[in-house]
């Protein structure tokens, strides 16, 4: 992907931040202008490519940063650099490090052109306010969320035009969860390929009439982490949950016993189901189906 793409985004983050810190704001108006403006710029670029974190905390090592500047307020102006000709495939490898670093540097400021003491490290900040934090965005987690909505929307809209396109170019024989990710798709391909891992951690199967759900592979057990049996998979040719249905859609509770552990043998027969009905992916703990909020963060 053509890395000058990112170069405007870059420009403008960086003027809005120079602008800001000209000015005295307490550290409730930084929080606000942090929040609601600085880290809605990016959002949309976000929501389509994986941006690389590899050098989260090395401005020195960003591929498309030439010098860092001083202005008269002590804020450090990030200027890009000119694009070369032969990068036409150059992916940026530390933008989300360059946002966390510009919004760590205004939000503790800087005096006579150096950076003030931070009291509290950044992962701290990034907490949600009820266990100690302010709640700021962490850049990976959120670009990760704002993926996993994309695949989200794949494998809930299959018939749309997106979905369509993607799946006759890269999984003409299968689901989406069941792909294999090849090294040279598409900067967008590669995005979806991201967000997918954080989308399978918490997508689950509605059973339905169990035709199209794998008993031993397939999440469709309501209970963590893996939503998906504690019984080892057997040599037996029940492969389908339909297969142990009734023609009523009730539980078959003989061959509930006969294959599964007590454990799943519990849980199972609680699961609602619906002959007439076809099986279906949600994500867990929502009602709606069609509604897919997600969210992530980033743990030490």
């Amino acid at each position: 992907m053509h890395k000058g793409k990112f170069q405007t985004l870059q420009s403008r983050l960086s003027k809005r931040l120079v602008d800001w810190s000209e000015r005295y704001m307490a550290s409730s108006s930084k929080e606000i202008l942090i929040k609601s403006v600085a880290k809605a710029i990016p959002t949309y670029v976000m929501s389509v490519f994986k941006l690389s974190y590899s050098m989260c905390d090395d401005l020195t090592r960003m591929i498309f940063l030439e010098r860092r500047r001083t202005d008269a307020s002590g804020f450090k102006l990030i200027k890009p650099q000119r694009q070369r000709e032969t990068s036409h495939n150059t992916t940026p490898q530390a933008y989300p490090a360059c946002l966390t670093r510009m919004m760590r540097q205004y939000w503790w400021g800087v005096e006579n052109g150096r950076r003030k003491m931070a009291w509290v490290s950044w992962d701290k900040l990034v907490l949600p306010k009820q266990k100690g934090g302010l709640d700021f965005r962490d850049m990976r987690a959120f670009n990760q969320a704002l993926l996993a909505k994309q695949a989200w929307r794949l494998i809930d809209q299959p018939d749309s035009l997106c979905a369509r396109l993607l799946r006759a170019r890269y999984y003409r024989n299968g689901n989406l969860g069941d792909t294999v990710f090849s090294g040279n798709a598409s900067a967008v391909w590669r995005g979806i390929e991201h967000g997918l891992e954080l989308l399978k951690k918490g997508i689950i199967w509605r059973v339905g009439n169990g035709i199209l759900i794998r008993t031993w592979r397939d999440p469709w057990i309501p209970r963590g982490p893996s939503f998906r049996p504690i019984t080892p998979k057997r040599h037996c040719r029940l492969n389908r949950v339909s297969d142990f249905l009734d023609i009523h859609g009730v539980w078959r509770l003989g061959l509930l016993q006969q294959h599964f552990l007590p454990a799943d043998v519990v849980a199972i027969p609680k699961i609602r189901t619906s002959p007439h009905g076809s099986s279906r992916t949600s994500s867990h703990g929502n009602q709606i189906p069609k509604c897919c909020s997600v969210s992530v963060v980033r743990t030490s």
